[in-house]
C-alpha cells in the first residue's frame, strides 16, 4: 500500500509519539478505524483500537529505509518534506477507500 506523508501531516504529527507522530498519521489514514497504529524507530504496528500496538500487535511491519530516514529527522527537529513510500499492509486492515486506489494502481 501506498502510504502518503502530507505537509499537514507534517505539521500536525508529534514528535518521539509512536501514535501521534507524522508516519503513525499517515499509515492510520489508511487502516480502519478499529485498528490503531503505532510506529517506532523500526517497525509499523498495528493493533485493535484501544490496545497498545508494542505488547498487542497482530501486525508488524519493517519500514523501509526512507521511512526510518524520515522518523530520526523528524524525532530530531530537523526538516521534513512531504513523501510517499510502501508498505506491505494486508487489505484485510485497509479501509474500503484505500482498496478501490490500492486496485487502479496495479494492486495489493
Amino acid at each position: 500500500m501506498l502510504i502518503r506523508v502530507t505537509q499537514k501531516m507534517i505539521d500536525d504529527g508529534r514528535k518521539c509519539d509512536t501514535r501521534s507522530c507524522a508516519l503513525a498519521i499517515a499509515i492510520q489514514a489508511v487502516v480502519k478505524p478499529e485498528y490503531t497504529v503505532e510506529v517506532g524507530i523500526l517497525l509499523a504496528w498495528i493493533a485493535p483500537f484501544g490496545k497498545r500496538c508494542c505488547s498487542d500487535s497482530i501486525e508488524n511491519f519493517l519500514l523501509p529505509q526512507v521511512a526510518r530516514n524520515f522518523r530520526f529527522a523528524f524525532d530530531n527537529g530537523r526538516a521534513v518534506f512531504p513523501f510517499s513510500f510502501e508498505l506491505p499492509i494486508p487489505e484485510f486492515y485497509l479501509r474500503d477507500s484505500n482498496l478501490q486506489t490500492a486496485a487502479t494502481n496495479g494492486g495489493l
